[in-house]
């Protein structure tokens, strides 16, 4: 039941706390640091996008797409990227078919040489992607992007590739965990003194001692009889 007061009462006006920075022991504003972006979380655990191409629209698509919410480098020659792959910086291989022609497929097969490391993705002209379809379910491609590819599609197969990217480094990580971990030994057999052994022949020979003594004086004792 709320309490009543009457008019000729005094009532205390309401303390007012502190803001949350002046309080002591609370965190203040300064004191909390930004969320890290997850471009640079992608970065950092190496599932970094390198586009092989000159192609300016293919180069421009796929910032567009993608440069904002993924890192995304851009090489001209197969040896930087074999560079950045042999680093661990690249996860992802952007592969221009029409800038690498007729070595497509060879370089396919190069990058197959690190599954567990480089998500290939290929973006090529329909009549030269309509030959990589038995590259794609071989799954030595992961996606294919036809040119020109819009923007929207683009994204899509771009983060399907960081997905797989996360997903093989996890199981990388966790194979290594698993094989760095020390089993404990086997248990040695403990030894059996010697002090055994040597008892155990001294009393067999003992025993073989008594019981050669044993049949020669019955023998001995059975003899004059034999002979009488």
């Amino acid at each position: 039941m709320a309490a009543k007061f009457g008019e000729g009462e005094k009532t205390k006006a309401p303390r007012e706390r502190p803001p949350a920075e002046e309080r002591p022991g609370s965190a203040s504003s300064s004191d909390t640091l930004p969320p890290t972006p997850l471009r640079d979380l992608l970065a950092s655990g190496g599932a970094n996008v390198f586009v092989l191409s000159v192609d300016p629209e293919l180069i421009e698509t796929v910032q567009r797409a993608a440069g904002e919410h993924y890192p995304v480098f851009v090489v001209a020659q197969w040896a930087e990227l074999q560079a950045e792959i042999r680093s661990g910086r690249c996860g992802i291989a952007l592969l221009d078919g029409d800038l690498l022609g007729i070595e497509l497929a060879r370089r396919i097969g190069e990058l197959g040489a690190h599954p567990d490391r480089v998500v290939v993705l290929v973006a090529a002209q329909r009549p030269r992607a309509e030959g990589l379809m038995t590259l794609l379910s071989e799954r030595k491609i992961h996606r294919l992007l036809i040119k020109p590819s819009a923007p929207g599609i683009t994204r899509l197969l771009i983060e399907s590739a960081v997905k797989r990217c996360l997903q093989l480094r996890e199981r990388n990580s966790g194979d290594a965990a698993l094989s760095d971990r020390r089993f404990p030994p086997p248990r040695r057999a403990k030894r059996v003194p010697t002090w055994v052994f040597t008892a155990a022949g001294l009393a067999l020979l003992v025993g073989v001692g008594v019981g050669v003594a044993t049949a020669l004086a019955s023998w001995w004792r059975a003899a004059p009889s034999a002979t009488a």
